[in-house]
């Protein structure tokens, strides 16, 4: 159910922002996105793999220390990784206005006037 709630809202979310940006910004917005999510998935781990392998296994052996460093760890390193996408997305932010916009300035997605 949730994930079917999940599909629901981001499909009414997808028509609003469509027709409040109009089809130029929403290509922007749909590029700005995807730059943002290819340096996510280029320098995030995939933690979630080895976590729900050893979190059963651990579990099953009811070993309570390796069950917390494992969490323990997943938690840090996608926390780190996730720092470190950040800040590679403000620090290439400017050239990749530039690329998208075909500006040398940023494109302002919402008109505030």
């Amino acid at each position: 159910m949730g994930g079917i709630g999940v599909a629901i809202i981001s499909f009414i979310q997808g028509i609003i922002v469509t027709r409040t940006l109009g089809p130029s910004l929403y290509g922007v917005l749909g590029v700005v996105m995807t730059f943002c999510g290819m340096i996510k998935a280029f320098l995030s781990f995939r933690t979630s793999e080895p976590l729900t392998r050893y979190l059963v296994e651990y579990k099953h052996k009811n070993d309570q220390s390796s069950l917390e460093k494992l969490l323990g760890t997943a938690i840090l390193i996608d926390f780190a990784t996730s720092i470190l996408a950040f800040t590679v997305i403000i620090a290439a932010a400017p050239l990749a206005a530039k690329f998208i916009s075909g500006a040398a300035s940023s494109t302002n997605l919402i008109d505030h006037s």
